[in-house]
C-alpha cells in the first residue's frame, strides 16, 4: 500500500505543478531564483576584438556582477528585483570617454536577456551599438527588441538604452 501512495505522489505532484504554471503563466516569472537581468556586451574597435576586463565596467548599481568570458566578452548579471533602471558603465582605456549601458526593469518580476556589440571606426568617426534584449514578462510572454544605434565619436557621452 505504502508503495502505491509513494508512486501516486511521484506522478501526481508533477502534474499537478505543470497544471499550476499552465493555468498561471507568469507564476514562474514570480518565483524566479537567479538574477533578473543577463547579458553579453562585446567591444570592437577598427576591427579587433577588445579583451574586456573586470574593472572595465564602473557598477551603477550595486547588485551588478562583471564576469569575463573566454571570448572576450563580458557577462553581466544583475539582481533587478525593483522597479526602474539598472546600469553599467564601460570605461575601457581604448575608448576616449565611458559608455552608459542602462536597461529598464517595467516590472519586478521580469527576466531579461541581451547581447550588445559595440563597435567603434575611427576612420568613419563612428560608434555604433546593435544586438538584441529579450523580456520575459506578463503572463510568460517573451518580446524579442532589437537594440542599435549609431553616434559621432565627438558626441560627449556616449548612452545606450534597452527595455523601455
Amino acid at each position: 500500500m505504502k508503495g502505491k501512495r509513494f508512486l501516486i505522489c511521484v506522478l501526481v505532484i508533477p502534474v499537478l505543478l505543470v497544471v499550476i504554471c499552465f493555468a498561471f503563466p507568469q507564476l514562474p516569472l514570480r518565483v524566479y531564483p537567479g538574477d533578473r537581468i543577463k547579458g553579453t556586451v562585446q567591444l570592437t574597435i577598427d576591427g579587433e576584438t577588445i579583451t574586456l576586463r573586470e574593472d572595465s565596467f564602473l557598477r551603477v548599481n550595486d547588485d551588478v556582477k562583471v564576469r569575463i568570458r573566454e571570448n572576450k566578452a563580458a557577462r553581466i548579471s544583475m539582481q533587478a528585483g525593483e522597479y526602474g533602471s539598472y546600469g553599467v558603465n564601460l570605461v575601457d582605456d581604448h575608448l576616449d570617454r565611458s559608455v552608459s549601458i542602462n536597461c529598464f526593469q517595467h516590472d519586478w518580476w521580469n527576466v531579461m536577456r541581451f547581447h550588445l556589440e559595440i563597435t567603434v571606426d575611427t576612420k568613419t568617426q563612428q560608434i555604433t551599438y546593435f544586438g538584441h534584449c529579450i523580456t520575459f514578462g506578463d503572463n510568460g510572454r517573451r518580446i524579442n527588441e532589437p537594440i542599435s544605434q549609431t553616434q559621432p565619436i565627438t558626441d560627449d557621452l556616449y548612452q545606450i538604452h534597452f527595455g523601455l
